[in-house]
């Protein structure tokens, strides 16, 4: 029996476009003209959150449902590669979108954006305490 089977992949997708979306979020508004390459159209960013909100989800209840016994099932691949299991095609799902995440967190870090993931990893800031004002 595998402990980690397609319930936890899709709870484990879910946690990964959670992240992609904060990345997505953090962008700001009129950031999001911003090209690497000229030739490429741009995308309001509500368009793009309220995309990865919708398809992550049906993307993550659609893995969320395939059977474990059909998830174990060997793909033969193409040109004699060795063959996959199904649950391993969707766990490339998952890891393919961790990269793309990774190149979105490169361009925050153009635009002077520090990524969540860093910023929740920092220590809260020390204030130092108000002196007393007597009057």
């Amino acid at each position: 029996m595998n402990p980690y089977g397609t319930p936890q992949l899709a709870s484990a997708m879910r946690t990964v476009r959670k992240n992609t979306i904060l990345v997505a979020e953090d962008i700001p508004e009129e950031s999001y003209g911003y090209r690497v390459t000229p030739d490429r159209l741009p995308y309001s960013k509500a368009q793009i959150v309220n995309l990865l909100r919708a398809e992550g989800e049906k993307w993550a209840e659609f893995v969320e449902r395939i059977p474990q016994s059909q998830a174990d099932e060997l793909v033969t691949m193409p040109n004699g590669a060795p063959s996959k299991s199904r649950f391993e095609m969707l766990q490339g799902t998952k890891e393919h979108e961790m990269h793309h995440r990774a190149q979105l967190m490169v361009v925050e870090r153009l635009l002077g954006v520090v990524p969540h993931l860093t910023r929740n990893r920092r220590p809260a800031p020390v204030v130092a305490p108000v002196a007393a004002v007597a009057h």
